[in-house]
């Protein structure tokens, strides 16, 4: 566990006095109990929900726990990937990546079949991230990271090709994080996804001309302001499902060189 996160937690659930934070309370135990590893988190506090969302996760998020004016809202950033034979999903269908379910007042809890879930869940995190670093070489870059060493620039001094990994700004802790085709991945937009875990697990899985688009979208913003706001609308649109900016032409710095 993290820090202050249970008490935290804690709160939120108390917060409520009715039925919700009963509910979310059991499927918090159902999370826990998938594995002595998992990690409890508070995220995405705003003046709108100071308080923060519930985030449990086990080598990225396995889900995350909401209580809504008419339901208890369980999210899994991967659930289009995930089996449930039970047919537990009712919400977030339309996503690309994200299903959830809501359990709603006088419904009982399955506990069985959403315990099933959550352990599926954990085994797609700790096989995708598996993938993931044997598809990029990740402890050789991890390496030449440590070493000072630009990872584009030692690739082509051994004279290979270009790489996914062309454009990582670094590690995010154990968890690199890739830029675009054209553009580099600016340190603030970096901060941004690695303090929001399903949009960070998005990024990683989108084509690097998909990050390139918000990349420059972001880079093209006029205004701090604008800037700061496009950072946060590229999380929301990647919690979203959505693999291009909205209503974005399209970068002009890729069209203008060919690539």
């Amino acid at each position: 566990m993290v820090g202050r996160a249970p008490q935290e937690i804690d709160a939120i659930i108390r917060k409520s006095g009715d039925w919700r934070g009963e509910t979310l309370s059991r499927v918090r135990g159902l999370v826990l109990g998938a594995g002595p590893a998992v990690v409890e988190e508070v995220k995405w506090k705003k003046p709108s929900r100071p308080e923060g969302v519930p985030v449990w996760s086990l080598d990225g998020i396995v889900c995350t726990g909401e209580m809504l004016k008419s339901a208890v809202r369980l999210t899994f950033p991967k659930g289009a990937q995930m089996k449930d034979p039970k047919k537990l999903f009712n919400a977030r269908l339309e996503s690309n990546s994200v299903r959830a379910i809501d359990l709603h007042e006088g419904e009982k809890v399955p506990d069985a079949a959403l315990k099933a879930l959550i352990v599926e869940a954990v085994g797609l995190n700790v096989r995708s991230l598996r993938a993931v670093g044997e598809a990029n070489g990740e402890e050789r870059v991890a390496s030449k990271v440590k070493k000072g060493t630009a990872y584009p620039a030692a690739r082509r001094r051994e004279g290979g090709t270009a790489s996914p990994l062309d454009g990582y700004a670094g590690p995010a802790g154990s968890q690199q994080v890739p830029g675009g085709v054209v553009h580099e991945l600016p340190a603030d937009l970096r901060e941004g996804l690695v303090a929001n875990p399903v949009a960070l697990d998005a990024w990683v899985h989108i084509t690097p001309l998909a990050r390139n688009e918000f990349i420059c979208w972001v880079e093209d913003a006029k205004q701090e302001m604008t800037r700061r706001r496009r950072i946060r609308r590229t999380q929301e649109e990647l919690e979203e499902g959505q693999r291009r900016p909205c209503c974005w032409p399209g970068c002009r710095h890729r069209q203008r060189t060919g690539r």
